[in-house]
């Protein structure tokens, strides 16, 4: 898509990107160096930059919502991809970002999972309302 046919010089472009914070890349692995080699989603630094160059109407709301919960806690904590779940959180709690009415179905196994719904006000037992996290920033 990029007509870049080298392999090293894409990653490199990549690792450019983030270090500039324009996109942040997560993966399995929270070894810099593996990182590097295969990162396996790759997000725009904050939310604010993903509606600003979208060119739908409206930006795709499930990638807002994990680009936000993304932005505020990796400032402060070790993000990877766990095995159920969107984020895991410092190699032990698991966190599922969805709409209101996600259920734990996905993260059930999980001993710490989290449900981080959009569109609530108040949180319930292991259910985070999204907009609280904006505290954490």
């Amino acid at each position: 898509m990029l007509e870049i046919k080298d392999q090293i010089t894409l990653k490199s472009y990549f690792k450019h990107l983030e270090d500039a914070d324009l996109i942040r890349s997560i993966s399995r692995s929270t070894d810099k160096f593996k990182k590097l080699k295969s990162s396996e989603k790759v997000y725009l630094n904050n939310s604010n930059q993903l509606n600003a160059i979208s060119t739908s109407k409206e930006a795709k709301s499930e990638t807002i919502r994990e680009t936000f919960f993304l932005c505020m806690l990796s400032k402060d904590h070790i993000v990877t991809l766990p095995k159920n779940g969107d984020f895991c959180i410092d190699k032990n709690y698991i966190f599922e970002v969805r709409g209101k009415n996600k259920n734990f179905k996905q993260i059930r196994s999980e001993k710490n999972g989290y449900i981080v719904p959009d569109n609530i006000e108040i949180g319930i037992g292991k259910k985070i309302p999204l907009w609280l996290l904006g505290f954490l920033y």
